[in-house]
């Protein structure tokens, strides 16, 4: 389907698409990802919603800034409210997958608009930390001085490993990273700050956000956030259980009740 075009605060063009009718849901695939992601999903959410999955700026059919301070969090927090603005939707559920989870937890806490929000895969806490802290400032001091040595005419392509030659060749580098090296900089989320009721659904092999949801189980009652465990999945795959993951959403989204009802964390239906 061919991408419709919202124009963010900054100017940069953001991609999406928009099928079905009723309230709005809203998708954020992950990084290095597209909102194509969601094309399993989009038939079965489309029945019930108007559902709108847009390509984050720097992924996808959006522009591609090539700076870190064009990834900022306000900066990618415009750009969801702008393509609700261009779709005429005021208020919106929100279900972000990795990257998209990052992203809609600090939409969740700053904006009203968000009705109800499906976070998946991704811990609370600091924009980055641990492993994935560690690999993007690996690949930043890695890249940084190659890149520059490229500006002045310094770079010898035969000095470089065929990865990066390969990488550096699909022209993605400067941007990819741009939204890596912003992510640094992120504030703290915690499930206390969420204004909205949210289910936070984690692969039980997720290391990161498994160790993040065990320390928090005892005091998720006390906020709007309930936790599901997608019993032997990893965070690659946590979006690969189609019909259960749909299912257990449009349930989420669609009942007054909380989903789970019970104490966390939980195990997914078999």
């Amino acid at each position: 389907m061919v991408a419709s075009v919202a124009i963010s605060v900054d100017g940069s063009r953001i991609a999406y698409q928009v099928e079905g009718s009723g309230s709005a849901l809203i998708l954020l695939h992950g990084g290095f990802q597209s909102r194509a992601i969601w094309e399993p999903y989009r038939e079965r959410l489309a029945r019930s919603f108007l559902t709108i999955s847009m390509d984050l700026r720097g992924h996808g059919e959006s522009d591609r800034p090539q700076c870190a301070q064009a990834y900022s969090i306000a900066r990618h927090c415009e750009d969801v409210l702008s393509v609700a603005a261009a779709c005429a939707v005021e208020q919106f559920d929100l279900w972000g997958y990795s990257l998209g989870a990052n992203i809609g937890r600090f939409l969740a806490v700053r904006s009203q608009r968000v009705r109800r929000f499906v976070m998946t895969g991704v811990p609370f806490g600091a924009g980055v930390e641990g492993e994935f802290r560690a690999f993007i400032e690996r690949t930043r001091d890695h890249w940084t001085p190659l890149l520059q040595a490229r500006a002045v005419g310094r770079l010898a392509l035969e000095a470089l490993s065929l990865q990066d030659r390969t990488w550096l060749a699909t022209g993605q580098v400067e941007t990819t990273l741009a939204w890596l090296t912003a992510m640094l900089d992120w504030p703290t989320v915690i499930p206390e700050d969420l204004r909205c009721r949210t289910l936070w659904m984690v692969g039980s092999e997720n290391t990161a956000a498994m160790h993040d949801l065990r320390a928090r189980a005892q005091t998720l009652q006390s906020t709007e956030v309930r936790a599901l465990v997608l019993e032997g999945l990893t965070h690659a795959a946590e979006l690969s259980a189609t019909e259960m993951l749909a299912a257990t959403v449009l349930e989420f989204l669609s009942s007054d009740r909380w989903l789970p009802a019970a104490p966390c964390p939980l195990e997914a239906p078999r």
